[in-house]
């Protein structure tokens, strides 16, 4: 009668694991088959819209690509953060849209600069940068106040910049 149990148990507990894989490869393929057509497309716009803003606002506030002119265009008394970013970078996207998000919240006197990783072998040789997700606050003459990693959010960055 107990190696019977046992069987049962063990029957019961195959079919749940299948039936709990197959629920997960189901909705992790749910690529919008399900969807009426006009719902995709409608997602699809939006997701462009939202693209083409984000776009818009990095060029637009105090966030920008990092350039030996745009540091040299700041006043003494500004601050600058270098964000040293790589396309291949999970949690440098992740960042880099929060920012987008968020510009309005970036204060007058802070300019982050965007550089990117993969190419600026000499920046990154001058402030000692030996990985993606790095950020460098600078002073208006490119002197290094201090640097950090892995800034999760704009309030973060924000939080971490030191004031003279």
């Amino acid at each position: 009668m107990q190696g019977n149990k046992l069987l049962y148990i063990a029957i019961a507990a195959v079919i749940i694991v299948i039936t709990a894989a197959f629920l997960l490869l189901d909705t992790n393929n749910g690529s919008g088959e399900d969807m009426a057509p006009e719902q995709t497309t409608t997602n699809n716009q939006q997701e462009a819209s939202e693209d083409l803003n984000a776009s818009e606002q990095v060029s637009t506030g105090r966030y920008t690509d990092y350039s030996a002119e745009a540091l040299a265009a700041m006043d003494d008394d500004e601050v600058a953060v270098v964000f040293f970013k790589a396309e291949w970078c999970i949690t440098c996207h992740s960042l880099d849209q929060d920012i987008i998000t968020n510009q309005v919240d970036i204060p007058e006197d802070v300019t982050i600069l965007k550089a990117d990783f993969d190419t600026e072998t000499e920046l990154k040789r001058e402030y000692d940068v030996r990985m993606q997700h790095t950020l460098v606050q600078v002073d208006s003459h490119g002197n290094l106040i201090k640097s950090w990693f892995l800034s999760p959010s704009l309030e973060d960055i924000l939080n971490r910049i030191e004031r003279t």
